[in-house]
């Protein structure tokens, strides 16, 4: 039975400019299966409609709390944050991040009460540039319950945010100098190794439960600043100084140099103010030189030697980084100052040599690719010249074809024409016949009459002349 006015979870959400997203990381929340939560968000000095869009969630649910303070920084957000949770389980969520399974509180509630672990660990999914990246998590051992001496070489060396773990209230009391200070953008890694060093119990839970999804406005999608090569060298310091309190920096020195020595390349090789980038990290790494000695004498000097060892292009880098003035940002074209580091460049050069070889061998390849797709593309444009012959020639047959069929009608109308007259002269000929025979009819009858009368004629003088003469 527990005591009235808690929760079994209080999940703290820091909130900056969230308007685009902080409605799906609250609906992840709320609709989790676990019930019995409490959910904190602290709007740090937002200009948008953030806390309109929390109040919303507030008045139709009373497990959210909105609390409204001026830009300090998300670290001092979740400090704050913690001062009212009244959860026995702490979560942290960023504002744009979502609990992809609605059965996650469930799950982990039941891990940490099982085991009664002080800090939990779960997997989660990594959304950047719309694509999926499993993160590795194979680091963690085999078993319910483990300490930091189990996941030793990975402590500095993996992902630092608080939001794929679960922490005990109780745990987090114990102790008053938690890492979570004002207007930092990286405060992350100190609190990290801190709550690892200091927890009895911890456990993994081997599940992806959250996605993390950061874009362009977030810390972790911003590009790097003076500010975050500032911040990066404290939090480095900061580490060291954590490891030494615990009494463990002895053991851990390895990992903390090569966890300093890559950061330090990351951020130069990111930054878009490299002069300021390359003075701030000589400091750092002049301040740091004799454990950085220590770790490179403490094993051969090997291209790949295991992790977490430093490997040649790192010692190189830190050798030239200590040993060559900042004045000058182009120090790899300077040959005279590069000779101490004879050795370690021509390691580096036949590093760089394989890498132009592959690439020599990847152009070859796609030289070949791009040869078989032109032949292709050739072969392509041959047989369209074909069809385009063909295409021609048919267009031209059809010509003909259309010149014949024009002649061939013109025939027709000149033997409908014929046909015509002949009929024409068919009707004439038949009616001259006709008039052919009156006429032979009439002048028959005529000649006989014409035949009759020429003999009555001599006759009639005859009779009539010997009348006269008998009269005489």
């Amino acid at each position: 039975m527990r005591h009235t006015n808690t929760f079994e979870f209080s999940v703290i959400i820091p909130v900056f400019n969230g308007e685009n997203c902080i409605s799906d990381t609250l609906n992840s929340i709320i609709n989790q299966s676990f019930k019995d939560i409490e959910v904190i968000c602290i709007n740090d000095g937002s200009t948008d409609r953030t806390a309109y869009i929390i109040e919303n969630y507030c008045e139709k649910d009373n497990r959210i709390k909105l609390i409204s303070k001026a830009n300090e920084g998300q670290g001092y957000a979740r400090k704050v944050a913690l001062k009212h949770a009244r959860g026995k389980y702490i979560l942290f969520c960023d504002h744009d991040d979502i609990f992809c399974n609605q059965e996650a509180f469930s799950k982990i509630y039941d891990r940490m009460e099982t085991t009664g672990a002080e800090l939990l660990f779960f997997d989660f999914l990594i959304f950047y540039n719309h694509n999926i990246i499993q993160t590795d998590n194979d680091y963690f051992p085999d078993k319910h319950i483990f300490t930091h001496i189990d996941i030793g070489p990975v402590l500095l060396n993996r992902y630092f945010a608080p939001w794929f773990k679960a922490y005990r209230k109780d745990f987090l009391e114990k102790y008053t100098d938690w890492y979570m200070p004002k207007k930092m953008l990286l405060d992350d890694p100190p609190f990290h190794v801190q709550t690892i060093l200091r927890a009895k119990n911890i456990t993994h839970l081997k599940e992806n439960l959250y996605n993390h999804r950061p874009s362009e406005s977030s810390v972790t999608g911003r590009k790097k600043t003076i500010q975050h090569i500032e911040d990066c060298c404290i939090f480095i310091l900061k580490i060291k100084e954590i490891l030494e309190q615990e009494n463990l920096f002895e053991l851990y020195e390895k990992e903390f140099i090569f966890f300093t020595v890559n950061h330090c390349m990351l951020y130069l090789e990111a930054g878009n103010h490299r002069q300021a980038f390359y003075e701030k990290f000589q400091k750092l790494l002049l301040f740091l030189k004799d454990s950085i000695q220590n770790t490179i004498t403490s094993y051969p000097f090997e291209a790949n030697p295991p992790y977490p060892y430093l490997n040649k292009e790192q010692i190189t880098f830190y050798k030239i980084m200590i040993r060559l003035s900042p004045d000058n940002i182009e120090i790899y074209k300077d040959k005279k100052q590069l000779k101490p580091f004879k050795k370690e460049i021509k390691a580096l050069n036949k590093y760089n040599s394989e890498l132009l070889n592959n690439i020599g061998k990847n152009q070859r390849e796609i030289a070949q690719k791009e040869g078989i797709i032109t032949d292709t593309q050739n072969v392509l444009t041959e047989k369209e010249c074909i069809l385009t012959d063909l295409k021609s020639k048919l267009t031209e047959k059809e010509c003909i074809l259309t010149d014949l069929q024009s002649k061939l009608n013109e025939k027709e109308n000149n033997i409908s024409y014929l046909q015509n007259e002949l009929q024409d002269s068919n009707k004439n000929n038949i009616d001259l016949s006709n008039s052919y025979n009156s006429v032979i009819k009439s002048a028959s009858f005529k000649i006989g009459r014409a035949i009759t009368g020429t003999i009555a004629f001599p006759y009639e003088i005859m009779r009539k002349t010997i009348s006269k003469n008998s009269k005489s």
